[in-house]
Formats: C-alpha cells, sequence, structure tokens
C-alpha cells in the first residue's frame, strides 16, 4: 500500500461525523495495517511522522504505527533512527504537543529494547550534569516516560528478559537523575516565588508532574542512607505546602512510603548496621508521614475524598513506632475525617484510633468524638438506596459499589465504632454519662409522625425515622454504657428520663426495654433503685393485656420482656435477692394469667429456675418441688399407658382431645428442659427426674418410629422441612421468606409440633446428664444411636447441637457412644445423595454447618485437652468420623486440617507402647489411604476441581513432612516404577510449590479404576 492511499484512509477516519461511516474506515485501517510487511510498515511510519502536511493528527498517527509494530514485534526497534529521532524530538520546537506526545512514547518503546547496550549515550542527550531540566520540559517528559516503564516493568509492555537490564541501568543513573530533577522542582518553586504563590509560573505544570513521578520511580532504587544528602523527604516536604502542586506531590509521597525500602527494608544483619538502617527508616516514614497529615486541612475543605483514602490507608500501612510518634496530630486528624459523610473512611479513621489505644484520648475531647460518632451511626443514613444524606449516599455508591459491600462496611464500621465508644466511656466515665443523658432527653416522640411508614396495627415500622433514632440511641448508650460501672454521675437523671420516655409503641418497646436494661450495669444499681424500677416496668408491661393477641409485634415485645427477665434471673440473680418474694410472687403472677401464651410460660418457668441458684439450698429445693413436681406428674400421666399409635394421632392431632394432649406434652417437655438448663443439681431435682425417666425413654423412642405407614396421606412427609425453611436455606434466602403471619395448614402445625417435641426432648436428655450417672442415659443415646441415619438433616442438626455434644461435653465417658453415631449419619449420608439439586443445596448447607459444631468440638473438647494421648480406640473413633465427614464433600478443608492435626497429634504422642505405635502407624496409613482415595475418586460435584487441588496438596505436605510414613499407601496403589519416580523428582525439586505440583500431577493422573472399591473399603 502507498503511503498517499493509507493518508486518505486515515483522513477519511478522522474527518467523517458518521460513527457507522468512522467504524467502517477504522476496520479498513486495521486491515490495511495487517497487511503491510516490515519495510511498508518502516516506510510509512516514518513517512507519517516527518511530514506535518498531512496534519498533526495524521502525523502522530506515523508514531502511534510505529510503537505498535515494535510492541507486536512485526518491526525490530534496531530498524528505526532512533538516535535522529530523539535529537529531531528534543530540537524541533515546532512539533505540537500531540505529536511530541506519541513521539515520547515511540522513543521509550526503542529504549526498552535497545537501550543500554545501544544509545549508550541517552542519559547523556536528555539528563546530563546541569541539565537544567526546569527549562527543557520535553527532555523530562522522556525521562519520565522512560523511568516509569523501566523501574515498574509490566510483562506485556516489556520483554521479560530486559526487565532486569533495564531496572540496572536506572539504578546506574538514579542519584545523577534525582540530583537533576530536585534542582529543577527546586528552580521552578523558586522562580513562582515559594509556596505562598497561588500557582507555578505559565507552562510548568507539566514538567512539575514529570518531576515528580520521576522522583516517585527513583527513588526507591537509592539506599535510605543517600536519602537525606538528595533531599527527597525535603523536597516533598516543601512542595506539599506548595498548595497548586499538593496532589501530584501527595501521589509521589504516597508511592514512595509504600515502597519496599519503607516497607520491608532489607536490613543488613550486623546488628549496628541494622539499627541504622532502621533509624533511617523510621526518620523518613515519620517526617514523611507527619507532612502528609499536615496537609489534610486542605484535603478536607476541598472535600478531596480520594487522597483522605490514600492517607488513611498509608497510615494503617505505617510501623507501629511511626504511628506512636504521631499520635497528637493522627487523633486531630481522625477526629475531623470523622466528621465526613463517609461510612468507608469513618471506618479507617476508627481503626486507626484502635490502634492507637487509650493514649488517643489525650489528645481528643471524648465529647466530641462521641458528637461525631451520633451523626454516623444511624442506619441507612448513607444508604446507597434508602439514605437520607446525599452527599453521604453518593460517597456510599463511589467507595462500595454494591448495596451488599456498604452494608457489610457498615457492619464493620458500627463494630469499631462501638470499641472506641465504649473505651471513651471507660475512661471518662463521667462525660460519657452526662452524653447519655443527652441521648435520652433528646429521644423523638415514640408515637412517631405522620411521615414514618407504619404496620397494619399503626406502629412505626423499623424502615421509619423515629425507629431509625431510637435504634441508633440504643447503639450509642450501649457501647457507652461501660460508664456505668465507674460513675454514678447524671444516672439518676437519665432513669428519670428514661422513665418518662416508656412508649406505647410495640416495636419501639424492645428497644425501650434493651435501653432499660442497661441500666443494670450500674455500679450502685441497687442504691438508685434500678432493680425495683426495671424489673416493675417489665413485670407491668407483661400484666397489660394486649388489644392486638396475635400481632407479631406485640407478642416479639412481648417476649423479649420476659427474655429479659431469664437474664436478669441468670446474670444478675445476687441483686435481685431483696426482692426475693415479691418477684417470685409477680412471676407467678405473670403465669397464671390468661393471655400469657404457652411459649412465654416456659420462659417464665426457666427464669424462676435460674433464681432459685442465689436462694438458700432448703428455699431452692420447696420451690423447685413446688413448679417441676406437678409439670412432670403431669408429663407422666399423659404418657402413661400411650402406645405409637396414640402418639402418631396426638402428633397430627386428629381431634380436639389430641391436640390438647399434643400442647400438654409439649409445653411440659419444654419446661422441665428449660428447668434442668438454669437450675442447681440437688437431690429433690433428682427424685422427680428419676420417676419421670422411663417416660421421657419412651416419648424418645416414639418420637423416632413413626413411620409412613402409620399416618394418614397429607402427613407422609411430616419429617421433610417446611418450603419457608428450605427457602431460608437457598441462596439470597432469608427469614423474611418464613411468612410469619400467614395461617398454617395442619400438616405444618404437626411438623412443628414433632420438632418442637424433638428439640425439648434433646434438651431434657442433655440436660439429664449432669443429674445421672452415665448408665442411666445411656439407654436413651443407644436409641437415638441406632435412628440416626434414618432422620433428616435438620433433625440430626438438633440432635447433635443440642443432645449428643453437651452429653459428651459433660461425661467424658459418653463420647464412645457420640461420636459413632455421628459417625453413621455420615456414612449414611455420603452413600445416600438426594436426586433434586434443589435438596443437595439444602442438605449441605445444612451438613456444613454441623460438621463446624462437631469440629470445634473436637478441637475444644479432644485435641486441646489431649484426650486423645494413650488412646488408640479413641483416636480411631475420631479419624473415623473426620475422614466420613470428609467423603461427605462438605467442608473438606477443615476436615483435612483436622485429619493432619489429629494424625501428627497419636504420632507425636510418647505415651504409646509398641504394640499400640503399631495400630497407630496403620491407621494413619489408612486414613491417608481414604483421602487419597477420595481426592481421586469423587465426582466433581463433591469434589469441585479447585477443592480437589486444594486437597491433593495437603496430602503432598503430609507426605512430604512425614515421610516415609505414607509411603506404603501410595505403594499400594501405584505402579513401584511411577512410585520411584515421583519420590526422585521430589527430592530434587527446591521450591515446595513444585514438589506439590509433581505430586498432584501424580496421584490425579491416574485413572480411577479400583477407586470406588476402595471409597467403600474405607466407609
Amino acid at each position: 500500500m502507498s503511503i498517499e492511499n493509507f493518508v486518505h484512509l486515515l483522513s477519511s477516519m478522522y474527518t467523517t461525523q458518521d460513527n457507522e461511516t468512522r467504524q467502517m474506515y477504522t476496520l479498513e485501517l486495521l486491515k490495511a495495517e495487517d497487511r503491510l510487511n516490515q519495510e511498508e510498515l518502516r516506510d510509512i511510519g516514518v513517512g507519517l511522522l516527518s511530514n506535518s502536511a498531512y496534519g498533526l493528527a495524521i502525523q502522530a498517527y506515523g508514531a502511534v504505527l510505529l510503537r505498535r509494530a515494535i510492541e507486536s514485534g512485526r518491526i525490530r526497534a534496531s530498524s528505526l533512527p532512533y538516535n535522529e529521532l530523539i535529537t529531531w524530538y528534543l530540537e524541533e520546537r515546532t512539533l505540537s504537543r500531540l505529536v511530541c506526545s506519541d513521539i515520547v512514547d515511540l522513543i521509550t518503546e526503542c529504549m526498552v529494547h535497545e537501550w543500554p547496550e545501544r544509545c549508550s549515550n541517552l542519559m547523556e542527550q536528555i539528563c546530563p550534569s546541569f541539565a537544567q531540566l526546569a527549562h527543557h520540559p520535553r527532555k523530562v517528559s522522556l525521562l519520565s516516560s522512560l523511568v516509569t516503564r523501566c523501574t515498574e516493568p509490566h510483562a506485556f509492555k516489556v520483554p521479560v528478559d530486559r526487565m532486569k537490564k533495564l531496572m540496572d541501568a536506572i539504578k546506574v543513573h538514579s542519584r545523577a537523575i534525582l540530583i537533576e530533577v530536585i534542582q529543577a522542582l527546586f528552580d521552578i518553586y523558586t522562580a513562582a516565588g515559594g509556596a505562598d504563590n497561588c500557582a507555578p509560573s505559565p507552562g510548568t505544570e507539566e514538567t512539575i508532574s514529570g518531576c515528580l513521578l520521576i522522583i516517585g520511580s527513583v527513588a526507591p532504587l537509592i539506599p535510605l542512607k543517600h536519602w537525606e544528602a538528595l533531599g527527597i523527604s525535603s523536597t516533598l516536604k516543601a512542595l506539599l505546602k506548595w498548595r497548586a502542586v499538593a496532589r501530584d506531590t501527595m501521589s509521589s509521597l504516597i508511592v514512595i512510603l509504600r515502597c519496599d525500602r519503607l516497607s520491608r527494608p532489607q536490613s543488613p544483619p550486623e546488628e549496628a548496621m541494622q539499627s541504622t538502617v532502621t533509624s533511617v527508616t523510621h526518620t523518613i516514614w515519620l517526617e514523611l508521614l507527619n507532612a502528609a497529615l499536615c496537609s489534610t486541612e486542605w484535603w478536607l475543605a476541598e472535600r478531596n475524598y480520594s487522597i483522605l483514602e490514600e492517607i488513611t490507608e498509608l497510615v494503617l500501612e505505617a510501623p507501629g513506632t511511626v504511628i506512636n510518634s504521631v499520635t497528637p496530630l493522627l487523633s486531630q486528624v481522625c477526629l475531623h475525617i470523622l466528621s465526613l459523610p463517609s461510612i468507608y473512611l469513618a471506618s479507617s479513621a476508627c481503626s486507626i484510633l484502635r490502634r492507637l489505644g487509650d493514649a488517643v484520648f489525650t489528645h481528643i475531647n471524648p465529647a466530641d468524638l462521641m458528637t461525631r460518632m451520633a451523626l454516623l451511626v444511624p442506619k441507612n443514613k448513607f444508604h446507597l438506596k434508602l439514605g437520607t444524606d446525599r452527599e453521604g449516599m453518593l460517597l456510599s455508591e463511589q467507595q462500595y459499589g454494591s448495596i451488599d459491600a456498604f452494608e457489610q462496611g457498615f457492619a464493620e464500621f458500627r463494630s469499631l465504632a462501638g470499641q472506641l465508644l465504649s473505651a471513651a466511656a471507660r475512661i471518662y466515665p463521667v462525660v460519657s454519662n452526662q452524653f447519655v443523658l443527652q441521648l435520652i432527653a433528646a429521644l423523638c416522640d415514640a408515637d412517631g409522625t405522620a411521615e414514618d411508614p407504619r404496620t397494619n396495627l399503626g406502629f412505626v415500622t423499623q424502615q421509619s425515622p423515629t425507629f431509625i433514632a431510637w435504634e441508633a440511641t440504643q447503639f450509642l448508650v450501649t457501647s457507652l454504657s461501660e460508664s456505668f460501672r465507674h460513675s454514678s454521675e447524671y444516672l439518676p437523671y437519665v432513669i428519670n428520663e428514661l422513665a418518662s420516655k416508656q412508649p406505647s409503641d410495640m416495636v419501639i418497646y424492645p428497644v425501650y426495654l434493651n435501653l432499660v436494661s442497661l441500666l443494670w450495669n450500674c455500679r450502685d444499681a441497687t442504691a438508685l433503685g434500678v432493680w425495683e424500677g426495671t424489673v416493675n416496668i417489665i413485670i407491668n408491661s407483661l400484666m397489660c393485656r394486649p388489644k392486638n393477641f396475635g400481632d407479631i409485634d406485640v407478642m416479639s415485645a412481648r417476649k423479649r420482656a420476659i427474655t429479659l427477665l431469664v437474664t436478669a434471673c441468670t446474670n444478675h440473680a445476687e441483686k435481685l435477692k431483696n426482692l426475693s418474694a415479691g418477684f417470685i410472687q409477680q412471676l407467678e403472677r405473670v403465669l397464671m394469667l390468661p393471655f400469657t401464651v404457652p411459649q412465654e410460660r416456659i420462659l417464665l418457668y426457666e427464669a424462676m429456675a435460674a433464681f432459685t441458684k442465689v436462694l438458700p439450698v432448703d428455699e431452692a429445693e420447696q420451690r423447685l418441688q413446688t413448679f417441676l413436681q406437678p409439670i412432670a406428674s403431669i408429663l407422666a400421666e399423659r404418657v402413661r399407658g400411650m402406645d405409637q399409635q396414640i402418639f402418631n394421632d396426638m402428633i397430627i392431632a386428629s381431634t380436639k382431645s389430641h391436640y390438647e394432649l399434643r400442647d400438654l406434652v409439649c409445653d411440659s417437655l419444654n419446661i422441665m428442659a428449660g428447668v434442668l438448663r438454669h437450675c442447681n443439681t440437688s437431690s429433690c431435682v433428682t427424685e422427680i427426674l428419676t420417676g419421670v425417666m422411663p417416660f421421657i425413654v419412651q416419648l424418645v423412642d416414639f418420637a423416632h418410629s413413626m413411620h409412613v405407614g402409620g399416618l394418614p396421606f397429607p402427613y407422609c412427609n411430616i419429617d421433610e422441612m417446611s418450603s419457608a425453611e428450605r427457602q431460608q436455606l437457598l441462596p439470597n434466602g432469608s427469614r423474611r421468606n418464613m411468612g410469619s403471619n400467614q395461617k398454617k395448614c395442619p400438616l405444618q402445625r404437626a411438623r412443628g409440633a414433632l420438632m418442637s417435641l424433638r428439640t425439648a426432648l434433646y434438651q431434657l436428655v442433655g440436660s439429664l446428664s449432669v443429674f445421672f450417672p452415665r448408665e442411666n442415659v445411656r439407654n436413651m443415646l443407644d436409641i437415638l444411636a441406632t435412628v440416626i441415619h434414618t432422620l433428616s438433616v435438620n433433625v440430626v442438626r438438633h440432635l447433635v447441637s443440642q443432645c449428643l455434644l453437651p452429653i459428651a461435653k459433660a461425661n467424658e465417658a459418653l463420647v464412645e457412644v457420640v461420636l459413632p453415631a455421628c459417625t453413621a449419619f455420615y456414612k449414611h449420608r455420603a452413600q445416600h445423595r438426594t436426586q433434586r439439586p434443589e435438596d443437595e443445596v439444602i442438605e449441605n448447607k445444612q451438613i456444613f454447618h454441623l460438621s463446624k459444631e462437631i469440629f470445634t468440638f473436637i478441637r475444644l473438647e479432644v485435641l486441646n485437652l489431649k484426650r486423645l494421648d494413650g488412646n488408640v480406640r479413641f483416636t480411631q473413633s475420631v479419624l473415623d468420623l473426620l475422614l466420613s465427614t470428609l467423603r461427605c464433600g462438605v467442608n473438606v478443608g477443615e476436615a483435612t486440617r483436622l485429619i493432619t492435626t489429629t494424625l501428627t497429634s497419636c504420632m507425636d504422642d510418647a505415651t504409646l507402647n509398641a504394640t499400640d505405635r503399631s495400630i497407630m502407624l496403620e491407621t494413619a496409613v489408612h486414613a491417608y489411604g481414604c483421602m487419597l482415595d477420595f481426592v481421586v475418586g469423587a465426582d466433581d460435584d463433591k469434589l469441585p476441581p479447585r477443592q480437589r487441588e486444594q486437597l491433593a496438596s495437603s496430602l503432598a505436605d503430609m507426605y512430604l513432612t512425614s515421610y516415609p510414613l505414607y509411603a506404603p499407601s501410595i505403594r499400594a496403589r501405584y505402579q513401584q516404577e511411577r512410585v520411584e519416580e515421583l519420590n526422585a523428582h521430589l527430592a530434587i525439586s527446591a521450591r515446595m510449590d513444585t514438589k506439590r505440583r509433581r505430586f498432584r500431577e501424580f496421584i490425579l493422573q491416574k485413572t480411577g479404576d479400583t477407586v470406588d472399591t476402595r471409597l467403600s473399603a474405607c466407609s
């Protein structure tokens, strides 16, 4: 193609106004470029670049064409006259800025391939001694481009074999470059009249930016000990005070502080030299960070959030010694940042203040901190969609990008803010109490305003401004209530204000009760009448007949009141002793009210049982017998003579009498379970439980012997989860899908009753291990162990967490029953997969959470307590459980880590005799073999490729660190020659990642011809 035709294409592309036509010419141009050979590319490119008659855009395209050809390897940089090009660029004054910019890119691309082996005089041309770069902006532009490419090489822009050569070449000239660049900045600074001048001299802005970019790129190449002599820190500090160039200076400063020499200094081994390097690093950090912090006043005034983000992130990365040295200034900066409507910056500021520790409160006014926090903590104020602060909403959109990210960030901010406020309250309790009084006094009317969205009964919703204000106050007072333990100043006024704010709105009422309960932390709570007053408020709220009894908000408010009573009796019973007789009578009165629902009665019994712990023994036994014996008698009377069919009819409530029987039995079990959770062991309780034990065993048997054939057709799937519960466990599911206000069908009620009865039985059996020897509990455990594999996953979760694990914690001897029961469930689960993908997701999620509970038990109650030492049988039981969990394909990573830890612990056990050690060796080899078979034979649904590689890497680590312990497992599964080849590769490989890769390739390339049978054998 001739240059004239190429110019015609370019001209057509640039001059057309129609987008489709421009796109057509662009594609045609690219195709024409692809057809050009090496000589045509060079000739056309040089021809366009050397002739300005075609227009500036076309002239500049000549440089672009040549640069792209060099990048793609279509022409060699050595084929271009780059020396003449450099001279022309530096001396030809008529070149436009557009052409100069593209020429700089072209020269830089040439130098990446040619310098320093050729064009060795490059630095003499663009950066000689006494270069006076302030008067040569083109030299600065070229130098900046070259330095950036050479010091931050990118694999796709710089050939890998050139990276080190270019970096070394820049290092050779780095000192000279910095001297000339800093001198240029000084000349421009002086010519402009110093930092007091508003703007630099015309035409020097790009030179300043280029020089600062060069400093940021080259300074990290210089040893720290030379920085002071070169004036790097002092230059940046001076320019940072010059507001017109402060942004570029700050960018350069941040780049320098994040360089490896400062963030990860390579200290020499000698102690004296190491101390010197550390001291120099500290000094540089301190100087530059202090300068950056001093400039924040400008950025705050300008609302320059991006630079403020950079500064806060820089502070979080800074060494602790530096941070502690600038505590006064940094504290004030963080306090100013907290005045901005940005949750992201506020979270960073709180993180910094937390890092500074209590010393920060000597430099800031705690009342100012509390006031600024109060403006930031209301929910949804800065929400991306629901916010009320326009600027804050825009910042949230910019800084978080999505609602999920914002909500997570807001939760983190609240956590940090709460910690800071608690620390401030501890150090300044009087100030905190005064601020709490101001918060309570400023609370808006709980009845809300006409603008508040409301529920069907007229209560404000949780999205209303009124509720948000109350909830924010609750958060603040909760965080500041630490001061109540240290001072009683202003608290009488706080109590009076709270008493006057008692709401009638049932959505607000739980928040009010939470505020009231915070007074229990008061140092002088008894003297201030807190206990009597708060208990009366709670009791009175329960004694008022609800106007709309079935409303969820009304019931939630009542439930919160009763749970606070349980908390008070459990954690503060000693403080309630003065109310003894009257308090119990009040609870009994609430208990007898006709509108107290069964769930509330259960909690009231729990409160009374917890309160008996502080009573004299005789009085406690008398009261326990008073309310526990009748419940036990009712249960025994109803269960005596019951058979499986009656139990089935009771669960499905086929008649009104069965319905009443179901409620009575469920309530009795729940009450007994609640009482046993909170009361002390005593002969009275043991005697009552002994009498009712046979009936509990009978109910356990009935509850797990319901068969489909013995139930009417509509109840055949009574053991399955409801659709609402299933929906919660699906992706994006939540409790909002539960439909609490929807009327339940008979199947749902029967399903809920059976689950409630089973849960109560599990809690009851779990509590019995405290009152009875293991033989008495063993019978019920045997029943549960035989049926656990037949139960649905959601039932097993309740059984394991509320019954089996509590029993195992309370009675070490019963662990040998509990762990095999869990193993049986996991083995059954591994062999029986659900058919529908939706069911698989739901069950896997539940099994994952169940495995976490079991793993936590094994870690805390078995491994940490060294209960495996010397006990081979117990060790085998634990490994069997962990391997069966692994084969389910859920929580593979944690299962692998626990198996590894268990095997390591057992092999290091010095208490084993020779016979036991031999058995343990066989057990370890067997366990490793089962893991090998699983990683090779499991399908992708159970073990996705990424998890498969991670497990294979873990097996490689085990194989290498314990060699030759697990070698028999490998030899039993692979040909001897291949195993020897693998061992040779592992021996000669120096890098651990290479060893892992070799091992992964070895085991994962094997065909799974016998894997299925081995998996069955391991099972």
